[in-house]
């Protein structure tokens, strides 16, 4: 899939869904994280800075059930 693919699917699911899409975060083959937004840095680090302290609302992730 390609970027702009990709990004146009996640801006569709959120407004389909009544949520506002501020920030995609992927990570790239390196398994570093790769950001995409059209909003300025300082609503990001908000967002960021929100999503740090927020709590996890499951234990569960998608690595569940995986072995080593």
């Amino acid at each position: 899939m390609t970027e702009e693919k990709l990004i146009n699917l996640w801006r569709k699911r959120c407004l389909k869904n009544g949520n506002m899409p501020i920030a995609l975060v992927t990570v790239d083959k390196d398994g570093f994280p790769v950001v995409y937004s059209d909003h300025k840095s300082d609503m990001l680090n908000k967002v960021f800075k929100h999503l740090a302290d927020a709590p996890l609302l499951g234990e569960s992730t998608h690595l569940d059930g995986r072995e080593n």
